[in-house]
């Protein structure tokens, strides 16, 4: 599994933007957040699938085991791993 994050770079001075940085407060990203404002960019997770050992060891195992055999590995107590039978 690999995981990215959206990242800003300038495209002219090659500055980044942090999450704390002065940049974000200038361009009033969103105007009085109570949250941290680069937070509200995507986050990616690539898996891939083949590779799976259908070993469950975490939550996200679960849903990738289901991912893989359509069905869901007897004992998962992942949070709404059921609700895919309704769709």
């Amino acid at each position: 599994m690999y995981h990215g994050k959206t990242h800003f770079i300038g495209k002219t001075n090659g500055e980044v933007i942090h999450q704390d940085s002065e940049i974000t407060e200038k361009m009033n990203l969103v105007k009085d957040a109570k949250f941290n404002k680069i937070e509200i960019y995507p986050e990616y997770y690539l898996i891939q699938i083949d590779r799976y050992q259908d070993l469950v060891k975490e939550t996200i195992d679960e849903w990738i085991y289901w991912f893989k055999n359509d069905n869901v590995k007897k004992g998962s107590s992942s949070k709404h791993i059921d609700d895919w039978k309704k769709t």
